[in-house]
């Protein structure tokens, strides 16, 4: 058993023990390292003990209390003054942990923010909680959708910043549009905050770019919901390439259709007619001088 299954095993133990309280939760620890996992209770002993170590594989007690759902043993954690801000090695704080875990996280979410978690805490990649609410580490492994939507709710009605870019320089937004098998609530949820919808990343990308050629099948309608909330139909990335041209190299036929004026999103649903200020650039070329038509038939 390698040493994660041991401390998850301690961790769920110590959280279903009657007996364990404030005053005593160290020694219990303490107590269930020794049985189970010497070398981690001398890494933890070399630290003197200490509550807000990264002794454990990198991760210290109370991101793993966090990440595990141990409802019990954050609480305990807290009323012995575990830092609710505190970073594993990986810049993570409780908080990135608790929103992209299912079952009693949301109240775990809740308790740190209410006991002074940042809200806006970046990790060593520069995401945010609500980038990892956003991306597939909830939607895909994790979390359950209630869950996820809980604390994205809770996150957002408590002032997250949706605009705050990682080290991609990516938002919410465009993991929340790219993401395999995420929902439509997510970025709704976004744009209603106000996210910024023509926001670049590193590589010049929008949201816009990433949706037109996403693999999440809902693609269409993550391109429908952007051109309603006005983001620009022929911006650039550092490539030169609209988000049509991106369609088309990922043959994302619905997403051409709609973005050539086919099909076209207005408030009472889908119409034949391209609005003048969002037509769509059919002879456009990237940087590299190529048409549309080089998509189109390479």
């Amino acid at each position: 058993m390698n040493n994660t299954s041991i401390l998850q095993k301690i961790l769920y133990r110590i959280d279903n023990d009657d007996k364990v309280s404030s005053s005593n939760i160290i020694e219990k620890f303490k107590s269930e390292l020794q049985q189970h996992d010497v070398d981690m209770y001398n890494a933890w002993e070399e630290n003197g003990f200490d509550i807000n170590a990264n002794s454990f594989g990198g991760s210290n007690l109370l991101c793993l209390a966090s990440e595990n759902g141990c409802a019990k043993v954050v609480e305990l954690l807290i009323e012995k003054d575990a830092n609710v801000n505190i970073r594993d090695n990986e810049g993570k704080a409780p908080l990135h942990y608790a929103v992209i875990i299912p079952g009693q996280n949301t109240w775990i979410v809740e308790r740190l923010l209410n006991k002074g978690a940042e809200i806006n805490i970046q990790d060593n990649e520069g995401k945010t909680p609500l980038h990892l609410a956003a991306s597939d580490i909830v939607s895909s492994f994790w979390g359950t959708k209630e869950t996820k939507e809980e604390n994205v709710k809770m996150l957002l009605d408590k002032g997250a910043e949706v605009n705050i870019q990682d080290n991609e320089g990516r938002t919410p937004l465009h993991l929340a549009v790219s993401t395999p098998g995420q929902s439509i609530w997510m970025a709704e949820r976004l744009l209603n905050k106000g996210v910024e919808v023509d926001i670049r990343d590193n590589e010049g990308k929008t949201p816009f770019h990433l949706a037109a050629s996403c693999s999440n099948s809902l693609c269409k309608y993550f391109v429908e919901m952007l051109l309603k909330n006005g983001a620009e139909i022929n911006i650039r990335d550092n490539e030169g390439k609209t988000p049509l041209d991106y369609a088309i190299s990922s043959k994302k036929e619905e997403v051409i259709e709609i973005l050539t004026g086919k099909i076209l999103l207005s408030d009472e649903g889908l119409t034949s007619q391209m609005s003048s200020e969002q037509e769509v650039e059919i002879d456009s070329q990237d940087q590299y001088e190529n048409p549309l038509s080089y998509y189109f038939f390479s």
